[in-house]
This record gives C-alpha cells, sequence and structure tokens, in this order.
C-alpha cells in the first residue's frame, strides 16, 4: 500500500510542476522572444504586443492548409481589432511571394518575414503552427496543422479570455 501512495504522490507531484503540455510547449508558460522584420520596414518584437492578446501564425505561401486557414485568420483580424493581434510568421518563404501574396488575397493584418529562425525556440515540426498568447505573453494555446472548425475554437478561447 505504501508504494501505491508513493507512485501516487510521485505522479502529483510531477502533474503540479510540469502543467498542462501540447507539443512540447508548457500552456500558460513565457513564449519565446523573437525580432523580426516587417513587411512594412520595421523591425518588431513580440515585446512591441505587451497588452494584447497575440495569435502567431507560422505559415508559407506553398502551404496548402495553411492558405485555407488564413481567411479565417483575416476574420480573427477583422472581428478583434482592438484586442488582438494577428501576426502572420513566414516560414522558408521569399519575402516579396509573402508581400505579394497578401497583397493579392488582400490580408491586412501582420506580416513578418524570417519565421524559420524561431523554429527551435517555439517547437514548430510543421505548419501552420498557430500560437494564441495572453496580454503578458504567456501561451494560452497551440495548434498544429488546420481543420475544419478550428477558427471557432480559436474564437471561444479569445471569446473566453477578453470577457
Amino acid at each position: 500500500m505504501r508504494i501505491f501512495w508513493f507512485i501516487f504522490l510521485l505522479f502529483f507531484i510531477c502533474f503540479i510542476t510540469f502543467g498542462e503540455q501540447e507539443d512540447g510547449l508548457i500552456v500558460g508558460s513565457n513564449a519565446p522572444i523573437w525580432t523580426l522584420a516587417g513587411v512594412d520596414g520595421n523591425i518588431h518584437s513580440l515585446a512591441d504586443f505587451r497588452g494584447k492578446v497575440v495569435i502567431l501564425d507560422f505559415w508559407a505561401t506553398w502551404c496548402d492548409p495553411c492558405i485555407k486557414g488564413m481567411p479565417a485568420m483575416q476574420a480573427i483580424y477583422k472581428d478583434y481589432n482592438n484586442d488582438v493581434a494577428v501576426i502572420g510568421l513566414t516560414y522558408c518563404d521569399d519575402p516579396e511571394d509573402a508581400k505579394e501574396f497578401f497583397k493579392t488575397e488582400g490580408y491586412n493584418y501582420i506580416l513578418l518575414f524570417g519565421a524559420e529562425v524561431l523554429t527551435e525556440k517555439y517547437n514548430i515540426e510543421g505548419i501552420p503552427s498557430v500560437f494564441i498568447l495572453d496580454k503578458e505573453g504567456k501561451i494560452l494555446h497551440y495548434n498544429a496543422g488546420w481543420g475544419e472548425g478550428l477558427d471557432n475554437e480559436y474564437r471561444k478561447i479569445l471569446d473566453s479570455y477578453l470577457k
């Protein structure tokens, strides 16, 4: 019986210590910091967005699932513009191609270049990869891939946090 309680206590301590983990990232921990160039010609850092909820969308022009999810990102940007910064982070893409794609498709949320330098920090194993960060830069949610209904899931997370 002592062994049972010892194992139970050990499991409980590990659960409390490590928290909820999603694909190697701990929800609730600080998002890795970064500085990247933007389509506007300026340098941006994660710190620039303190005080806003941030959606980081790692994507590429050659990634079909990424492209399927982008209208949802644009809609979230439009609907939550005062409270949420939506940031498209191009991954292994020519900056001019990404810029032209955004222009052609009519996307006007923030576009930053060179996200491949963040893959190790953010444990990116594939794209699209989406992170939702709270106003202090802590990870609220992480998702890899795109599927029907994810935009509604993101909206529920935003609504719950922002209420």
